[in-house]
């Protein structure tokens, strides 16, 4: 079990993203660019060892997915008809999104792609 849950809502331009720990409490949020460099800034936050992180596979997944993958991560991708169900249950914004990601990966309720 992951010590750290880290759900990240990818646009083109920016990511928001948000980690919790096993318990759902928040350690860290904040919204980047889409560059390597403001992507490290923020994984200096995630312990790699002990995350998971949940990217839904929609338009521009791929690119922070292959970024992750590559420099050690463990991540999972959500099922954007599975995660949009729950999103109506919710506030949607991006913050609110990146927050679901992490909790259903927490709760292991991930609809997986």
């Amino acid at each position: 079990m992951a010590s750290q849950y880290v759900g990240l809502d990818v646009h083109k331009k920016t990511i928001y993203g948000y980690v919790m720990d096993k318990e759902g409490n928040k350690l860290f949020e904040k919204e980047f660019k889409t560059d390597p460099y403001d992507m490290d800034l923020f994984l200096l936050n995630v312990v790699k060892d002990d995350s998971v992180v949940a990217i839904e596979s929609c338009s521009c997944w791929q690119y922070a997915y292959d970024y992750l993958h590559n420099d050690g991560y463990t991540v999972e991708l959500a099922h954007p008809v599975g995660v949009a169900a729950l999103k109506k249950l919710r506030k949607h914004t991006d913050r609110h999104d990146a927050i679901l990601l992490a909790d259903l990966l927490r709760t292991n309720m991930l609809p997986k792609s």
